[in-house]
C-alpha cells in the first residue's frame, strides 16, 4: 500500500509541476499580449467580420481598437472569449465595430 502511495503522489508532483510551468508561460504570454499594441490589434482584428465591413480599411480597424477599446477594452473581449466562448465575443465584437462605424461615420458628416 506504501508503494501505491509514493507513486500516486510522485504522480501529483510532476503534475502540479506540469501545471505551474503551464500556468507561468501563459500568464507571460497574456502579459506580453497586453503590453504590445499590435499583439493587442491581432486579437481583435482576428474576430472582425470582413465580410460585413468591406468599405472599412485596416487602418479604420485599427484606429477603433486604439480609440474605442483600449488595452482593457481588449482585455474584457478575452476574458468573455475564454469564458463565455469564441461564438459570443465575435458577435461582441463585431457589434462593437458597427456600433463605432455608425457612430464615426455620423461624427464626419
Amino acid at each position: 500500500m506504501n508503494m501505491i502511495n509514493e507513486k500516486l503522489y510522485l504522480f501529483l508532483y510532476f503534475w502540479f509541476f506540469f501545471l505551474g510551468v503551464v500556468t507561468i508561460i501563459n500568464f507571460f504570454y497574456f502579459v506580453i499580449v497586453m503590453l504590445l499594441p499590435p499583439l493587442r490589434a491581432k486579437l481583435v482584428l482576428f474576430n472582425i467580420d470582413t465580410d460585413r465591413n468591406r468599405g472599412l480599411s485596416q487602418s479604420e480597424m485599427k484606429r477603433f481598437i486604439h480609440e474605442c477599446l483600449h488595452p482593457d477594452g481588449v482585455l474584457l473581449l478575452q476574458f468573455v472569449r475564454e469564458h463565455v466562448g469564441g461564438r459570443i465575443a465575435f458577435d461582441l465584437i463585431n457589434q462593437l465595430f458597427s456600433m463605432y462605424a455608425e457612430s464615426d461615420l455620423v461624427s464626419k458628416q
